[in-house]
């Protein structure tokens, strides 16, 4: 049988182009994206709030290799991340700290934010509560709005009480806020903006800034910082029923409503209570001299709220002095005997004034006025807080020359086009020695220009901050606003003028 022929071959074909095509697509896409890649990269670095690349570099964290081997297990029930920001982790030794703010407070915002980054930045740990007093529900949803910048800040919102403390009583008076919403706080805030169990609480201001964190209850001697006549033990942070820590502003208010000069005060506000027997020495000791923070457990603020109110609501009776509301917090302490440790590191306010609170610099301390930078320079032992209610300058005069004031701090520089603070030139602090200034009255002058340059810088930072979370499209940094000029400006915007004040 003949074979087959074999079938014959097909010719071969040429190769479509539709897969090349394709290929090369890919690869122009694919490079596309790897351009866009770059150039996003780049921007995110130019528009970061760090200025430029090197400094970018210079933040960056420690490069971390993933083929490093483990060198120890560490087992989960041994290392509890979350512990640690828990409301059952605070102890003894961890502070409540609150402060009472008003709605319509023009400057609340950026006072109350410069406040949480100063604590954050120095690793404060405990809560935090702003109680805020006369919101509508609108001023509540503005408020609550607000980004913070704290990781345990709560806010507590109250009636306003400046106009009626109490039923009847008539009499615009802001501190009045301070008692009767700090009471409204203690009976009905719920944790975590409430207080928990009888852990301390501190009652402080908004206008302060943190330079260490606070704590207590730790058996720390704190002899150094005491300067009453009374004790002559060594002086620990003990906070607990009947004992507590406040500021010293003994150079304000000696022994205040105990003093023999306002036995007539007294006399009629502490009729027929306990406050009648304490002498003047125990009042200038314990009680009147003391000044914010006020660091109480929450049992005795709770013993002695009602008076501090009543007493204060009575003492405007007598007097329209704005500071009537520290008088009352003295004679309500007194009533109550809650006896205050007055520390001069918790809490200072003026160099001029309180000479054994300002006398942490040392001789060598650098320049802190150098305009170049916000990196500020900070004392071996700075004071816990600063109370910053003063005028801080090179000169005393009131409307002149170089100084901090948050009174001159126009209240729109939160605007994403609102220029920053220009701050003090170097020569503040190197022209200190031509004031031909000698003993305490060069150390006072010293800080007080250190003051002046540092509070300066730190509410720069502050303005900064929180304008990163403000303003997601950019903002005005420009220091356009000198720190030389009498009075605050109308408006923190570009053309911006201080304004003048007519003499009558």
């Amino acid at each position: 049988m003949a074979d087959r022929a074999a079938a014959p071959v097909p010719p071969l074909q040429p190769l479509s182009r539709q897969p090349m095509w394709i290929l090369v697509a890919i690869i122009a896409v694919m490079g596309l994206g790897f351009i866009a890649l770059n150039v996003e990269s780049d921007f995110v670095v130019r528009s970061s709030s760090v200025a430029h690349h090197q400094d970018a570099k210079n933040t960056t964290v420690q490069i971390v290799y993933v083929d490093k081997p483990i060198e120890k297990i560490v087992e989960k029930a041994a290392v509890d991340i979350q512990k640690v920001y828990q409301s059952d982790a605070y102890d003894n030794t961890y502070v409540h700290i609150v402060y009472s703010t008003s709605c319509d407070q023009p400057n609340r915002h950026f006072l109350s934010a410069a406040l949480q980054i100063s604590a954050s930045k120095v690793g404060q740990r405990g809560p935090i509560t702003e109680i805020v007093s006369g919101c509508n529900e609108e001023g509540v949803v503005r408020v609550s709005s607000e980004p913070t910048f704290y990781y345990d800040f709560h806010r507590h919102f109250t009636p306003s009480y400046n106009r009626h403390p109490e039923p009847g009583v008539k009499d615009d008076y802001t501190p009045y806020n301070k008692p009767y919403s700090l009471k409204n706080f203690l009976h009905t805030a719920k944790e975590p903006a409430g207080a928990r169990g009888n852990m301390p609480i501190a009652l402080i201001d908004v206008d302060f800034f943190f330079f260490q964190p606070l704590r207590v209850n730790l058996g720390r001697n704190v002899t150094k910082y005491y300067h009453g006549k009374i004790q002559d033990r060594d002086i620990l942070d003990t906070v607990e029923d009947g004992y507590a820590l406040a500021g010293d502003w003994t150079a304000y208010y000696g022994g205040g409503w105990f003093d023999t000069a306002n036995k007539d005060k007294k006399d009629i506000i502490c009729k027929g209570k306990p406050c009648m027997n304490v002498t003047q020495e125990e009042g200038r000791e314990f009680y009147a001299g003391s000044g914010p923070p006020y660091i109480l457990t929450k049992n005795d603020w709770l013993r002695m709220i009602d008076d501090y109110g009543k007493f204060v609501v009575e003492g405007r009776k007598l007097n329209t002095d704005w500071m009537i509301e520290m008088y009352g917090y003295g004679l309500a302490a007194g009533n109550h005997k809650i006896k205050h440790t007055l520390l001069s590191n918790l809490g200072p306010t003026w160099p001029k004034v309180e000479k054994n609170s300002w006398n942490f610099l040392e001789e060598s301390t650098p320049n802190p006025c150098d305009d170049t930078t916000l990196d500020i320079v900070m004392p071996k032992d700075p004071p816990v807080m600063i109370h910053y209610c003063q005028k801080y300058g090179y000169l005393d005069a009131q409307d002149q020359g170089w100084h901090f004031y948050k009174y001159h701090i126009p209240y729109d520089i939160l605007k994403c086009d609102a220029m920053i603070l220009q701050l003090p030139p170097p020569t503040q602090w190197t022209d200190i020695p031509a004031l031909n200034l000698t003993g305490s009255a060069l150390r006072g002058k010293r800080h007080e220009v250190w003051a002046e340059c540092t509070l300066g810088k730190i509410m720069n930072q502050a303005f900064l901050t929180t304008k990163e979370r403000l303003c997601p499209l950019g903002y005005n940094t420009h220091q356009g606003i000198p720190m030389n000029e009498p009075h605050k400006r109308d408006t923190a915007l570009p053309g911006g003028v201080p304004k003048v004040k007519t003499r009558l």
